[in-house]
């Protein structure tokens, strides 16, 4: 036994040598290649064991061997194999690559089926699924893989090394003071492989807590006086509009958002003789309808009856079992029953995600139209349910479209917010979007629609279909 400051003067010794430094050079090397190529692999089978369940049954039995087999004999196993610098490389894969499949795995098995739902409709790219959905869901996952894998990485790297004994590794370095019984050298080398683990990760931690931030949206420093200043603009702008609509309108906000404008002799929406089951409940059968390619028209009917089915077939998330649906839109946009907003990323960032192109003074001006030009810089979870609701129908309006999806948009606001937010969403002027509103409150739908639809079900059937004025 050596006392810790001889150990430590030992390791300040070493610390002094370029021999040192190239041990450590060499095995942090080979742990990150390691460690690389299991995160590459065990992503790839995540993803397909997600997709594929017969990829799932095929692969389990396989890494359930890997995990069971003591490290030791994997590792005389690659002696056999493979050259013996190659050892510790390979040895860090088989741990870690488990390790990534079955968190991953897991993660991808939670992913929000809603928030997918809602990226189609607003047409995320691959990018935009995987910056905004796929990577704020999985980083708990990711965070647990990593740091656990790293940790199993190094531990298995100096075990290969300390049996393999590579040319200028750290195991090596570690047998041979064994062997020799330099004791000092011996303790020397083992602090700083402790210590290297640790560091390690630590770094890990960190920066995989950087890029969580930075996914999320959530670095706070200047973040709400920035938010506050686009607020002021944003308010300026919609008073400034408001201001000059008012002469020519008698005081009409303006509605702005629509991405083109429509003929409106078009052929417009039709349902043909549509079907459509949820396993032996049949929520529509033959049904047919043809709606106007602008204006507004209001869906009414008791809950369970299939308004919503008809939104979710019309918007191609739900296909019929028969007939058709013909709708002819460049662009469609909805607020669903529930809110499906993204809930890592702030107010004005849950507006800007379904934006083509990064435009921040737009976004808040509808902010503020819907009254969160204050709140443009919290997460939805720190907004109360009225002011989520509003969020997502500032979204929906943002994004705009040929085709606008309201289901049950009020639902758990008070009667002066909608009051408020009723002319930005409702402009009888606009000649260029179709609007279908599902509500319950037949005075709201009679001031507000067009055309008012009455349904009962099930099965869904029209019982009344009348003009109403605004």
């Amino acid at each position: 036994m050596v006392s810790p400051v001889r150990a430590a003067g030992r390791l300040f010794e070493l610390g002094g040598t370029a021999a040192f430094w190239h041990a450590v050079l060499s095995t942090c090397l080979r742990v990150l290649e390691g460690f690389g190529l299991a995160i590459v692999t065990g992503s790839i089978l995540a993803v397909l064991t997600s997709r594929f369940a017969i990829l799932k049954y095929l692969f389990q039995p396989f890494l359930g061997v890997i995990r069971a087999t003591p490290v030791a004999s994997l590792i005389i196993l690659a002696l056999v194999w493979l050259a013996v610098a190659r050892i510790p490389v390979f040895v860090v894969f088989l741990m870690v690559m488990p390790i990534v499949w079955t968190n991953l795995f897991a993660g991808l098995d939670v992913i929000d089926p809603q928030l997918l739902e809602m990226g189609r409709v607003f047409q995320f790219g691959c990018w935009k699924k995987l910056r905004y959905i796929y990577l704020p869901s999985l980083m708990p996952y990711i965070v647990s893989a990593l740091v656990t894998g790293l940790g199993a990485a190094w531990k298995s790297a100096i075990g290969a090394e300390v049996i393999a004994r590579p040319v200028g590794s750290m195991g090596r370095y570690v047998y041979d003071s064994r062997i020799h019984l330099l004791m000092a050298d011996l303790f020397a080398w083992t602090i700083a492989v402790i210590v290297l683990s640790v560091l390690l990760e630590k770094l890990m931690v960190r920066l995989l807590g950087i890029l969580s931030r930075r996914l999320a949206g959530t670095r706070r420093a200047g973040l709400e006086k920035r938010h506050n200043a686009l607020s002021s603009v944003g308010a300026d702008l919609v008073s400034a509009r408001s201001g000059k609509l008012a002469g020519q309108t008698q005081g009409l906000p303006l509605q702005g958002a629509t991405t083109r404008v429509a003929d409106s002799h078009g052929a417009g929406i039709k349902f043909e003789k549509v079907s459509k089951s949820f396993g032996d409940k049949v929520v529509i059968r033959d049904f047919s309808l043809a709606l106007p390619p602008s204006g507004v028209v209001a869906f009414m009917g008791a809950s369970g009856y299939g308004k919503t089915t008809l939104l979710r077939l019309l918007s191609g998330l739900e296909q019929p079992d028969s007939g058709r649906v013909v709708a002819e839109y460049e662009r469609l946009s909805m607020v669903f029953q529930e809110d499906r907003l993204l809930g890592g990323v702030t107010a004005l960032g849950n507006v800007l995600a379904v934006l083509d192109r990064k435009d921040e003074v737009f976004a808040m001006e509808w902010l503020v139209r819907m009254g969160l030009g204050d709140s443009a810089h919290l997460l939805p979870h720190e907004l109360s349910g009225g002011m989520r609701r509003r969020l997502a129908i500032a979204r929906a309006m943002a994004y705009g479209g040929d085709v606008m999806l309201l289901d049950e948009p009020f639902a758990g606001l008070d009667d002066a917010t909608r009051e408020q937010i009723y002319p930005y969403m409702f402009d009888r002027r606009d000649t260029s979007r179709l609007t279908i509103l599902v509500t319950h409150d037949r005075q709201e739908a009679e001031r507000l629609a067009d055309r008012l639809i009455v349904m009962e079900g099930p099965v869904l059937t029209v019982v009344e279909d009348v003009l109403v004025g605004r």
